[in-house]
């Protein structure tokens, strides 16, 4: 697709958003393309502020098993599916989607593959437990995210409305039934607070939806736009 067909970049907060959650033994994985956009919100007091809309535009889970050289090449063609991608007003340069991966386990040389061999620059992230805070390193491409924190923001912004799903894409039942199966569950004498799903189900689509949640939330003012001239 040539430059000229990309869809313009709105503002600076606009951004096209490829969330990866890596199978793990009986996980599948999955991918969730997101366009997230800032909106206006006005408060009860009748101050305005912005808050994130995020778009649910593809959702993708391949076959249990699926070797992770081939999960790679899947991550490779999305990634550079220009359908994908932005570019800026003012001249017209192509703006890559943010790669957000979820590099927990077997994760890390998977990452290094798309980075060092494939040319794409990406967001690891590491699930944790408790509620220690959000770490990042590496220049902001590494991190650290509680599990409770990264799904208790995506409970917000359902229950503000700032997501949007077509049910008629493929997988959005699915996705939806994964969100009903999750427990909050918190310990009142430690304050510890965790989120489970059922045994024997899985939570691999509503862990990409989550992170691609958090990443257009969490402030980044060290990271460089992903801007290809």
């Amino acid at each position: 697709m040539p430059a000229n067909e990309l869809r313009y970049r709105e503002n600076k907060r606009h951004e096209s958003i490829l969330s990866v959650d890596l199978g793990k033994a009986q996980d599948f994985s999955t991918f969730v393309v997101c366009e997230s956009k800032p909106i206006r919100v006005t408060s009860l007091s009748g101050s305005d502020r912005y808050a994130m809309q995020l778009e649910v535009l593809n959702i993708q889970r391949l076959p249990l098993g699926t070797a992770y050289p081939v999960v790679a090449e899947a991550i490779y063609g999305l990634y550079y599916d220009k359908r994908l991608w932005l570019q800026e007003v003012r001249n017209h340069a192509e703006v890559r989607p943010e790669l957000v991966v979820d590099a927990g386990g077997v994760g890390d040389p998977i990452c290094d593959e798309l980075e060092k061999h494939m040319g794409m620059k990406l967001v690891r992230y590491k699930l944790v437990r408790g509620t220690t805070a959000t770490t990042a390193a590496y220049k902001g491409r590494h991190w650290t995210v509680p599990r409770s924190r990264m799904f208790s923001m995506l409970d917000g912004a359902f229950s503000s409305n700032w997501i949007i799903i077509d049910p008629r894409l493929a997988l959005a039942r699915e996705l939806a039934e994964e969100l009903k199966n999750l427990k909050i569950e918190q310990d009142e004498e430690t304050g510890y607070v965790r989120v489970t799903h059922r045994e024997g189900e899985h939570d691999d689509l509503s862990i990409a939806l989550a992170a691609a949640n958090w990443w257009c939330n969490e402030p980044r003012p060290q990271l460089a736009l992903r801007v290809v001239r």
